[in-house]
């Protein structure tokens, strides 16, 4: 390309277009679990077997962790955008990924924002390796619903071996 700023804006779309491929995939994987876990509470109560009562515990977990890879994997695109959106338009002004970012995750923000100021490549490692701080993920409200769903469900499985007398196996 002839102008640098037509590249980056190139660049940025591509980037964008990345994280909503992403986001593509993290849909179908949710998709996924629920429908198991649909499935499994379905089949539990309906046979009385507690057993794939626990079993759709587990999906809750798998969403949990799909979640989790999401979000690891978008970092480095994320951080990508807010070098090509501080360029584009001016360090001061805020682009749609860094409003995302800054609403989401502020301590993950602050730390893109030092990664793409860092000069040296072992500063860049450093910051980029703890990217997304697990405390910050652990009290997000995605992960906390998740934790209630989960919640949930194991005391129903509980309740439905103790009280209910569903069978085991």
């Amino acid at each position: 390309m002839e102008n640098p700023t037509e590249a980056q804006r190139l660049q940025l779309q591509q980037t964008v277009e990345w994280i909503r491929h992403l986001l593509g995939y993290f849909v179908q994987a949710a998709g996924f679990f629920i429908a198991a876990d649909a499935l499994l509470l379905g089949y539990g109560i309906g046979q009385k077997k507690a057993v794939f009562l626990l079993f759709a515990c587990f999906s809750v977990i798998g969403m949990a962790v799909a979640l989790w890879l999401f979000i690891d994997i978008t970092i480095p695109a994320s951080c990508v955008a807010i070098h090509l959106e501080r360029e584009l338009l001016g360090k001061d002004a805020i682009g749609l990924i860094n409003l995302v970012l800054l609403s989401r995750s502020v301590a993950v923000y602050e730390r893109l924002v030092r990664f793409d100021e860092a000069r040296t490549n072992p500063e860049r490692k450093a910051l980029m390796r703890g990217a997304l701080p697990l405390w910050d993920f652990v009290k997000g409200p995605s992960l906390l619903a998740l934790l209630a769903m989960l919640a949930a469900q194991t005391v129903f499985f509980v309740v439905s071996l103790t009280a209910l007398h569903y069978s085991f196996a």
